[in-house]
């Protein structure tokens, strides 16, 4: 992503810098209904973030691409919206089932791999 620019002579303080500094880009990016763009193929160095921020990440990208609000979320789940604003907050805990479930309500499915 362009818009990451981490300056510092540590390299584990750049990379703990770009991954705060990404997380608040996936929000930026939600906020303004721009969808998050795929990762790029890692070289030597890459940000890791956790599995269910990934699933956020398609979460968020559903919700935009669907043109879905939060609160129109919330009514196709039976939930209140208050639950939908948590668990698309990118630094609350949030259990890997509700973001399935978010994603089956918008018509999409949560496909995970492990790869050796």
């Amino acid at each position: 992503m362009p818009e990451i620019l981490t300056v510092n002579e540590c390299k584990q303080a750049v990379l703990s810098m770009a991954k705060s500094t990404l997380l608040m880009l996936f929000a930026s990016y939600f906020n303004n209904k721009r969808i998050i763009p795929e990762p790029s193929v890692a070289g030597n160095d890459f940000i890791e973030i956790t599995v269910g921020i990934v699933a956020k990440v398609h979460l968020l990208n559903a919700l935009t691409c669907t043109w879905t609000s939060q609160s129109r979320l919330a009514k196709k789940m039976n939930i209140r919206p208050q639950e939908v604003r948590r668990f698309v907050d990118l630094n609350h805990p949030t259990k890997i089932d509700t973001i399935e479930k978010a994603l089956t309500a918008l018509g999409y499915h949560l496909k995970l791999d492990a790869v050796r």
